[in-house]
């Protein structure tokens, strides 16, 4: 199909739609240029009318790239979240976070997928907005809402387009909540430990005793562990600076009997399972990390906070636990927690033994028993396959 003016070119990121026509104007002849967009997210049909219209207006002695045309005129809403999520995938984030990504654009944005993003204004974002809040929460709106800022901002940023400024800007938010943990005792915490299986209670365990993220405590891998520490990949962390090297995690006395107490009972209940703390799941085919420790998930790393500032833990020894960034130039000397292993497996002790003291002696003498009689094991069975819900909608 010969189309005129327009062709395919290889530009900064990715191959592009040109269109080129000379045009002559009171007796002067000039080449017109124009950028329609990349070929993975502008459709081509649009690319063919649009060089239709060009070629016509410059027929017509009519500089097409003088009116203002947009070339994202073409792209729509459902092109915009298609190239966010082929852009989240390039950066390695989670299957988890791109279906959701989607999801959230089929539910709440479904009258807008064949919208061009450029006829979508400030009041439509405000009216949506509210829409989303008044059916399905704040929460909802502002995921929502903000998953199109950041789409229309990948686009930009990596698209060779002149975009206009985004709508959702300047469109205010629902505020979020602080997190109120209120609810929260540690004798209501010690009672729940002694009515769950042995591995949820080691895993909740572990997670008051270390103040590891709710990600990072399930995904703990048997490989990782050491003697006296877990070290931890750092691009499987929040800070995934590569300079800052992997994670280490001191263990401290407890902690060391709650692994090696783990690793033996996963031997005989999970033997082929290469995580810590595995579980089942529920149709019992397939054994793999918890994926669902509720209710006590975060809420045990903001305790392992508190207590380090009860304790009087320096707060740089604190920052290092948590995985938290150090502000200033001392980040480039303290930055690495393996340079200050001893120090942290210190304070680890302190922290460990502070929380250890609250537990009733009823259940104290029985928190890190694990059975050993009796224990059948959990085979893997291979899992059907599922769809790929996040490479289309």
């Amino acid at each position: 199909m010969q189309v005129p003016g327009l062709s395919i070119r290889r530009g900064k990121r990715g191959d592009v739609y040109k269109f080129q026509m000379d045009m002559t104007n009171g007796g002067r002849r000039r080449t017109v240029y124009a950028t329609l967009g990349r070929v993975d997210v502008i459709p081509f049909d649009y690319a063919v009318a649009t060089c239709v219209r060009f070629a016509e207006l410059i027929r017509s002695g009519i500089d097409p790239t003088l009116e203002s045309l947009s070339p994202t005129g073409g792209l729509n809403v459902k092109s915009l979240i298609k190239h966010y999520v082929a852009d989240l995938k390039t950066r390695g984030k989670s299957e988890r976070y791109r279906h959701d990504v989607l999801r959230r654009a089929e539910l709440y944005l479904q009258d807008w997928l064949d919208k061009p993003i450029v006829k979508i204004r400030k009041s439509d974002i405000r009216d949506k907005h509210k829409e989303i809040t008044a059916k399905h929460g704040p929460r909802a709106a502002n995921q929502t809402i903000g998953n199109f800022a950041t789409a229309w901002k990948v686009a930009e940023q990596t698209m060779d387009a002149d975009f206009p400024v985004c709508p959702a800007k300047y469109v205010r938010k629902n505020p979020e909540k602080a997190a109120d943990y209120s609810w929260f005792s540690l004798d209501q915490f010690w009672q729940d430990t002694a009515r769950v299986s042995p591995m949820l209670r080691m895993c909740w365990l572990f997670g008051l005793l270390s103040g590891l993220r709710t990600g990072n405590l399930c995904g703990i891998r048997r490989e990782w562990v050491h003697d006296d520490r877990v070290v931890i990949p750092r691009e499987l962390m929040k800070t995934k600076e590569a300079r800052r090297g992997a994670f280490v995690l001191p263990l401290s006395g407890p902690m060391r009997k709650i692994v090696e107490r783990t690793l033996a009972f996963g031997d005989l209940a999970f033997p082929e399972s290469a995580w810590l703390f595995s579980s089942v799941s529920r149709d019992g085919r397939e054994v793999g990390p918890f994926t669902n420790i509720r209710p006590y998930g975060k809420v045990l790393r903001h305790i392992h906070r508190t207590t380090c500032t009860n304790v009087e833990v320096h707060p740089e020894l604190s920052d290092l636990l948590h995985d938290h960034a150090i502000q200033g130039i001392g980040d480039v000397y303290t930055q690495r927690s393996a340079l200050r292993f001893e120090a942290l497996l210190t304070a680890q002790e302190k922290v460990s033994a502070y929380l250890l003291a609250s537990a009733p002696e009823s259940i104290s003498t029985t928190l890190f028993d694990l059975p050993t009689d009796g224990v059948k094991p959990r085979l893997r069975y291979r899992k059907r396959p599922r769809s790929n819900h996040v490479d289309g909608y």
